[in-house]
């Protein structure tokens, strides 16, 4: 759980990007009259994006237009990433999370016998299931971290919040890979390890673009402290639930990177969950780790009345997904008998529906914000 908090804490942490306005070079009395100024809007303007930029770029002069661009290209900021670069980045990694997820979710037992020369037993086909949910939620984040490229955003809190959570995921999810018990086939293990490895590369970059020579680990655990006191701060019923779903997730996530928990099968479930199971569960545990960082980033909108912009929006989805998997998964088991306990099933059915009723909720029905304009929430 310390190892998800920090996570989720690294918007807490105070610290903001560094300044990157002196990269645009556009003339002060062409970009005056489109920039809002600081008191217009209560605080600083971001800087502009790839497209804020094209434009501006509208309005400059042949001469101008040519050396704004020669300055871009050729003095970026130390460390940056080059926008066309993250850009199509992070949309590769929203197709491929999406497509897994969806193949997960729709053939899992397929999957499996093509991943790993095995077939699953009925539990684990279905954990696979809730984990292509996951998928499909990792696949949202990176498409809107790759909307946050345009903007210029990848400096706010929400996005380095959701960089360094898809750092941890992929260097969990190889871990995960290359120590399970159920052995991948070779050509498995080989597009699984880059796809980790791709996760890492490209958040990671971003996370210390957006950082830069302010990242320190007293920095983080100033984050994690500040964390750790608010998760479950309460301004509503809203704030409330996404506080406690995000501890809870974060239990979660620790106790299933375990893979076999202390009397899972004996206790848990009346069916056995084979090695693909155990990997399935140590890998519902890295989501589950991210799912709470998403939380967390979804409390703190919930308190700044955001919930109705289009990330938040996006993430109330995926957060959606992943509990209507655990809810419908759950009540199969029910069904089936696999639950060797009622109360536990009894739990998670209510946790998961009430997670999947408040997120539906704020997907459509979450108030505007009646001090800022909706269409500047990040």
């Amino acid at each position: 759980m310390a190892a998800c908090t920090m996570i989720t804490a690294i918007g807490a942490t105070g610290v903001a990007a560094r300044p990157t306005q002196a990269r645009y070079a556009l003339p002060h009395a062409q970009i005056g009259s489109r920039i809002p100024s600081v008191q217009a809007v209560g605080r600083s303007t971001p800087a502009p994006g790839p497209l804020m930029r094209q434009r501006s770029a509208r309005g400059m002069t042949p001469v101008q237009a040519s050396s704004s661009s020669s300055a871009n290209i050729s003095n970026p900021a130390p460390g940056d990433l080059k926008p066309n670069t993250a850009w199509v980045s992070y949309n590769t990694l929203a197709l491929l999370y999406g497509a897994l997820g969806v193949a997960s979710l729709v053939a899992p037992i397929a999957l499996v016998e093509q991943a790993f020369f095995a077939t699953p037993t009925v539990v684990a086909a279905d954990a696979i299931r809730i984990l292509g949910s996951t998928f499909v939620l990792v696949a949202l984040i990176a498409n809107r971290l790759s909307a946050a490229v345009d903007t210029n955003r990848l400096g706010n809190d929400t996005y380095k919040r959701l960089n360094l959570g898809l750092v941890v995921y992929g260097v969990a999810s190889a871990v995960i890979l290359w120590t399970s018990p159920a052995p991948a086939t070779s050509v498995t293990q080989a597009l699984a390890t880059a796809l980790s490895a791709a996760t890492t590369i490209v958040a990671g970059r971003a996370f210390l673009s957006s950082e830069g020579s302010s990242l320190s680990p007293g920095a983080l655990l100033n984050g994690l402290g500040n964390a750790a006191k608010t998760v479950l701060d309460t301004k509503n019923l809203t704030t409330l639930t996404y506080g406690v779903a995000s501890v809870l997730a974060s239990i979660a996530g620790a106790a299933l990177l375990y893979g076999r928990l202390p009397g899972l099968e004996d206790y848990w479930l009346v069916h056995p969950i084979g090695s693909v199971g155990v990997y399935a569960l140590r890998q519902l545990g890295a989501g589950a780790l991210l799912a709470a960082t998403v939380l967390y980033t979804l409390k703190d909108a919930a308190g700044r009345g955001r919930l109705r912009a289009t990330t938040f929006k996006s993430l109330n989805a995926g957060v959606a997904g992943v509990s209507a998997a655990v809810l419908f998964t759950i009540a199969g088991w029910v069904r089936s008998g696999s639950l060797a306990t009622s109360v536990i099933a009894t739990s998670e059915l209510a946790a998961a529906g009430w997670l999947l009723a408040t997120v539906l909720y704020q997907y459509f029905y979450a108030p505007r914000d009646a001090v800022e304009d909706i269409k500047s929430a990040y």
